[in-house]
C-alpha cells in the first residue's frame, strides 16, 4: 500500500488543488460568509441520518453479495462499511475499499479476496444504479445539459455493461477463464503466475450470487433504495445553504458528484466536490458563493461523522494502520 500511496498522493492533492482553485477563484468570500451566517444548521441532521440510512442499507446489501459464501452478521457489516468510508477519507486510491475488505475478512472469517470481489460487484450495481438515474433526470429536467457529461454517461454505461459482461463470464465458465488467464500469464514467472490465477479462484468465490436470479434482483431493489438516500442528504444540506430547488436537482447533483469523485483527488475528496457543486448547481442559476458554501456544509457535515464513528470502530477493533497496510 506505501507505493499506491506515495504517488497517487501527490497526483491527488494536485488535482484536488486545482480543482479547489477553479471552485473559488471568482467567489465573493463576503458573500459566503453572508451565506454561513443565513445557513440552517438545523437542517443538516435530516442530511447526517439520510447518509446513515445510506451506509446502512449499503451494508445489508452488502450482506447480500455475501450470503452465498457465509451469513453475516449486520453488526460486523456496518461497523467494516463505516471503517472502509473513513478509509476513503483518510486515504488517496479509495484504500479504503480494501481495508473494508480486510476488516470484514478479519471480523467474519471471509476471504479478503472473495470480500473485495462483492464490493467490486458492489460499485457496478452502484454505477449502474446513477446511470438509471441519469437517464430518468435527463428525460424530465428541462437543462443545457453539458455535452462531457452525456458523453460520460454513455461511456459509463457501455463500461458497466462490459465489466458486467465479464464477470458473468468469468463465473459462468470459470475453468475456461481462467486457462485463458494461464495463457496470457505465461511470461510471467511460475510463483508469480501462481499466485495471480490463486487469487483470481478467490475473487470467484465472491461473484457466486451471480448465479442466484432472486439476490440479483433484490441487490437491484436495494440499489436504487440506497442512492435515495445520499440524494436527500444533498437535497436537505441544499436547504440548509438557503438553495431551494427540487428534489430532482438533487438527483442531478448526485450523479454529477458521483462521476466527479471518480477522477484522482484528495483524501475525502477534498476540492472535487467543491467545484463539481458550483458547476452543478450554476445550472439552477445558483449564485456560486452559495453553491460553494452548500459544498462546504455538506462535505463537513459526511466527512466528520463518518470518518470520527470509523475512526471509533477501527481503534475498537485492535486495528492499526500499520497492521492494515501490511496485508493491503
Amino acid at each position: 500500500m506505501k507505493k499506491i500511496l506515495d504517488w497517487k498522493f501527490w497526483i491527488g492533492i494536485a488535482v484536488s488543488g486545482a480543482f479547489l482553485f477553479l471552485a473559488v477563484r471568482k467567489v465573493d468570500f463576503h458573500d459566503v460568509g453572508d451565506a454561513f451566517r443565513n445557513a440552517n444548521y438545523w437542517l443538516l441532521i435530516p442530511s447526517i441520518v439520510s447518509n446513515f440510512i445510506g451506509l446502512w442499507i449499503r451494508s445489508f446489501r452488502w450482506g447480500i453479495l455475501l450470503r452465498p459464501i457465509r451469513r453475516i452478521r449486520m453488526g460486523h457489516l456496518f461497523e467494516s462499511t463505516v471503517i472502509g468510508f473513513m478509509g476513503n477519507n483518510v486515504f488517496p486510491a479509495r484504500i479504503g475499499e480494501l481495508i473494508r475488505a480486510v476488516v470484514l475478512g478479519r471480523k467474519a472469517r471471509v476471504s479478503k479476496t472473495a470480500a473485495f470481489a462483492t464490493i467490486v460487484l458492489e460499485r457496478m450495481f452502484d454505477g449502474a444504479t446513477i446511470l438509471f438515474f441519469l437517464a430518468i433526470i435527463t428525460g424530465f429536467l428541462n437543462l443545457p445539459f453539458p455535452g462531457w457529461l452525456r458523453k460520460t454517461s454513455v461511456l459509463s454505461a457501455a463500461a458497466v455493461v462490459a465489466l458486467f459482461s465479464f464477470l458473468f463470464a468469468l463465473k459462468a465458465k470459470t475453468d475456461v477463464s481462467l486457462k485463458i488467464a494461464g495463457k496470457m500469464l505465461g511470461l510471467f514467472p511460475e510463483k508469480l503466475r501462481l499466485r495471480i490465477l490463486g487469487l483470481l479462484k478467490s475473487f470467484v468465490e465472491g461473484l457466486q450470487m451471480l448465479q442466484n436470479w432472486k439476490f440479483v434482483a433484490v441487490t437491484v431493489c436495494l440499489s436504487v433504495l440506497l442512492w435515495i438516500f445520499p440524494a436527500l442528504s444533498l437535497f436537505y444540506s441544499m436547504l440548509a445553504a438557503g438553495i431551494h430547488l427540487p428534489v430532482a436537482s438533487a438527483f442531478f447533483l448526485l450523479v454529477v458528484l458521483c462521476i466527479g469523485v471518480a477522477v484522482p483527488s484528495a483524501p475525502g475528496f477534498i476540492g472535487t466536490i467543491q467545484l463539481i457543486s458550483v458547476l452543478g448547481l450554476s445550472l439552477f442559476g445558483v449564485p456560486q458563493s452559495q453553491s460553494l458554501t452548500f459544498s462546504i456544509l455538506y462535505h463537513l457535515s459526511q466527512y466528520i461523522p463518518i470518518t470520527g464513528l470509523g475512526l471509533f470502530f477501527f481503534f475498537s477493533e485492535g486495528l492499526s494502520f500499520n497492521k492494515i497496510g501490511s496485508v493491503t
